[in-house]
């Protein structure tokens, strides 16, 4: 590695630690629950962006949603942590509480699963 490799390792390190720090991720892996899809539902992590926490899509039926958590409602109003989950079955975004993870597992279930209303 040369020295212009080493440095810009170094400002992503750092930049990285920054955002770390500011997202207050150790804070997060504590919080964030533990929640179970059912089964014919796989899902695949994704980069955050955005200002998302925790990313990943959804996949199941010939389908498949984006599903986000916002900690800090930088992508939306809520005055606390909340997922999104989107495509819905009614074609706009639906959001429950960090917390509620039943809500979520249906939220996903039935925008794999269920017939979209028009």
């Amino acid at each position: 590695m040369n020295e212009k490799q080493f440095q810009k390792r170094r400002e992503i390190m750092e930049a990285e630690s920054l955002i770390y720090e500011a997202h207050e991720y150790k804070k997060w892996i504590e919080e964030i629950p533990y929640f179970e899809l059912p089964d014919g539902i796989s899902i695949k992590p994704i980069p955050n962006f955005c200002g998302s926490i925790v990313r990943f899509k959804a996949k199941a039926n010939n389908r498949s949603v984006s599903v986000y958590l916002d900690c800090y409602s930088r992508l939306g109003v809520e005055k606390e942590p909340y997922w999104e989950v989107y495509p819905c079955v009614h074609g706009y975004p639906e959001r429950c509480g960090m917390n509620e993870t039943d809500e979520l597992i249906e939220i996903i279930r039935s925008s794999l699963f269920d017939d979209y209303q028009e």
